[in-house]
């Protein structure tokens, strides 16, 4: 059975580039928003949540205080297109446990990911 990764970006584009990189490894399910995404993850349980910082309704730093207030024990792994160091700064002091800028994502998304579901 597949380690299940739960991806959450409201750009599709990002999602579908995620799951061509990752589907031959992993199960992969899609959430479109924060709210989705904490919805998602208490009922999936992923070993592995792909957050997004920008969404509509609840941005990725409220989601992933959320979830680790919650105490879900997936790993997070925080993805954005703004590469300042404050944004890293930001999602890992909210509770996720890596950081990769999205333009990055085809060199070392597969290798993050294979880690942190380790």
């Amino acid at each position: 059975m597949k380690p299940l990764i739960l991806v959450a970006d409201d750009e599709r584009f990002f999602r579908k580039i995620v799951l061509q990189i990752l589907n031959e490894k992993y199960e992969i399910r899609e959430a479109v928003n924060g709210c989705d995404v904490i919805e998602q993850a208490r009922l999936w349980r992923p070993k592995l949540v792909i957050m997004d910082l920008a969404m509509p309704d609840c941005n990725g730093l409220e989601a992933i205080r959320k979830i680790r207030n919650e105490r879900l024990s997936c790993k997070i792994l925080a993805c954005t297109v703004h590469v300042a160091p404050h944004y890293r700064d930001s999602a890992l002091a909210c509770g996720a446990d890596a950081f990769l800028p999205k333009k990055m994502i085809f060199s070392q998304l597969q290798p993050l990911v294979d880690k942190l579901c380790a």
